[in-house]
């Protein structure tokens, strides 16, 4: 399976290369918004939405939140504030995974689906439009975030002993963690 994973990691690079690099800034904030509401698409399945009109219907809450925070966050405090909101309301979702790892709640599957893809989008679009380097920094984002996914893989799966979240995801290990710190602090 690691080649079906390669191949397609390459593809996928290859076509948000040509994205952040080639297009025009608004054309790429669009694929941008594109890529997540694809995520969004994924997301619906993963909060229990099986039929094709629940998983319209729940990337159009997407982009509703996507064009809502848009809409926010148009100055720089507002933009702060947003993100600040986002990161907070992170915090019962964590705890929710957590001490409650076994319960899958669709409800609060598609909402914690929301608050991490809407945010995410927004703050890459900013980011990508930012006049000083903002294309740049996006690329070293991502490339950074894939060099600790990477990382956390190979290790987890070559040293991998002590289970992180068993209930949550069973394959996550500390080993793993480690190896993903490692590997983005390497690159960062």
């Amino acid at each position: 399976m690691l080649a079906q994973r390669v191949m397609t990691a390459v593809g996928l690079v290859a076509v948000l290369a040509i994205v952040l690099l080639l297009l025009p800034p608004g054309y790429a904030v669009v694929a941008l918004a594109m890529m997540i509401l694809a995520g969004a698409w994924e997301w619906a399945a993963f909060a229990g939405l099986e039929s094709p009109a629940a998983r319209i219907a729940y990337v159009g809450a997407c982009a509703l939140a996507m064009g809502v925070l848009w809409l926010a966050s148009s100055g720089v405090e507002s933009f702060e504030s947003v993100l600040i909101v986002a990161m907070l309301g992170w915090v019962p979702l964590f705890g929710w995974i957590v001490l409650a790892p076994g319960r899958r709640h669709r409800g609060l599957a598609a909402v914690a689906g929301l608050w991490a893809l809407a945010p995410t989008w927004l703050a890459l679009a900013r980011l990508y439009l930012q006049a000083d380097h903002g294309r740049e920094l996006v690329v070293f984002m991502l490339v950074l975030a894939w060099a600790a996914d990477i990382g956390a893989y190979f290790v987890g799966r070559f040293f991998g002993r002590l289970r992180l979240a068993p209930l949550v995801s069973p394959n996550k290990t500390w080993e793993g963690v480690l190896g993903g710190l490692f590997a983005g602090s390497l690159v960062a």
